[in-house]
């Protein structure tokens, strides 16, 4: 009994950051104040997919891999992630890992334009969405992190002011 409490807590400090993250969607196209568009180079591509003039569209195919969109999340300094989808037709399921372990199971429910929000992601693994049963494929429109301000890069800005003045002043003297 006294060696299956350390392996009990271990185990659940291992999955606690898992339980942690908060997956929210909802329909149509939410307001983008307050969000700034990462780029595709942010991620990477696996299995069956294109970058369009409208997005990057994952299309299932016959053999594995699924196809998924990646993202290594020690180079991304957001802690949440909001994805602009769009699907064909209201059926299928998109399953969310983060470091090969089952996150979330999101449904398809509408056709057309969605969004879904991840909340609380740690600052570092590998976060994937992955098509899942049923759905052929979705796009990918934009994927958004909070803009973020820079409060305190005011003193470093203020003291770089400072210095390039005295440096003017000083050659010019």
């Amino acid at each position: 009994m006294r060696r299956v409490w350390p392996v009990a807590v271990a185990l659940i400090f291992w999955a606690l950051p898992l339980w942690a993250i908060t997956v929210r969607t909802g329909t149509g196209r939410p307001s983008l104040e307050g969000w700034c568009e990462l780029g595709w180079g942010a991620g990477c591509v696996v299995g069956h997919a294109g970058l369009t003039d409208q997005g990057l569209l994952l299309s299932a195919a016959q053999v594995p891999p699924n196809p998924a969109y990646e993202l290594t999340l020690r180079l991304i300094p957001h802690r949440t992630l909001l994805f602009l989808l769009e699907s064909p037709e209201p059926s299928g399921k998109i399953r969310i890992y983060l470091d090969c372990n089952l996150v979330e199971t999101v449904y398809v429910s509408a056709k057309g334009p969605w969004w879904m929000e991840i909340s609380d992601l740690p600052s570092s693994g590998l976060l994937r969405i992955e098509l899942g049963p049923c759905c052929d494929s979705l796009l990918i429109r934009g994927i958004y992190g909070p803009c973020m301000a820079c409060p305190s890069c005011l003193p470093w800005f203020v003291g770089g002011a400072l210095v390039g003045a005295l440096l003017v002043w000083l050659v010019l003297r």
